[in-house]
């Protein structure tokens, strides 16, 4: 095994890790519907270290760890495994081998904020839960914005930082 599979494998298992701790112990849920915490981080800097298969590889195999060390008493619903492996996809599409700007990482958030957290887990919630589609969508459209405003320049200076601190290279 190269030397370049055996970083990104040990990687891949920290920001597993990283992903499980921040989902599944520090994220507050929203009404039983949105949950919204600093996971975003660990996705993102997954897609840009791992590249979108990779990423959403990680993505999935967290959300799956994740229900069997704390499932908060809920059932593992493979949908939401679905819209992890999307969430790293998306931030491996925008992020991974591209210069870091403050720009791509709103314009990142944004992209998983709409397509994945809006529109495809507000399906989820309806079809699987019988939560009225509309109602679910009000709530998410207050959250997701803000966590947009938020995590997007965070998002930045993480990833500015870990440029900088020269462990790990991004261009730009």
């Amino acid at each position: 095994m190269k030397s370049s599979e055996v970083r990104r494998i040990a990687y891949a298992a920290l920001l597993m890790a990283l992903d499980i701790i921040l989902t599944r112990f520090l994220s507050p849920l929203f009404f039983e519907v949105d949950r919204v915490g600093f996971q975003v981080l660990a996705n993102a800097v997954s897609g840009a270290l791992l590249g979108p298969v990779w990423a959403a590889i990680t993505c999935a195999a967290a959300d799956v760890a994740g229900m069997f060390i704390n499932s908060a008493g809920k059932a593992y619903i493979p949908h939401l495994t679905l819209s992890a492996a999307l969430r790293g996809f998306w931030y491996g599409a925008v992020l991974y081998k591209k210069p870091v700007s403050p720009a791509r990482c709103l314009i990142a958030v944004g992209i998983v904020a709409v397509t994945v957290e809006i529109l495809l887990n507000t399906t989820w919630m309806t079809v699987l839960f019988n939560f009225p589609w509309l109602e679910v969508l009000k709530i998410k459209m207050i959250t997701r914005p803000v966590s947009v405003a938020v995590f997007g320049p965070l998002l930045y200076v993480l990833l500015r930082a870990l440029r900088r601190s020269g462990v790990i290279s991004f261009p730009g």
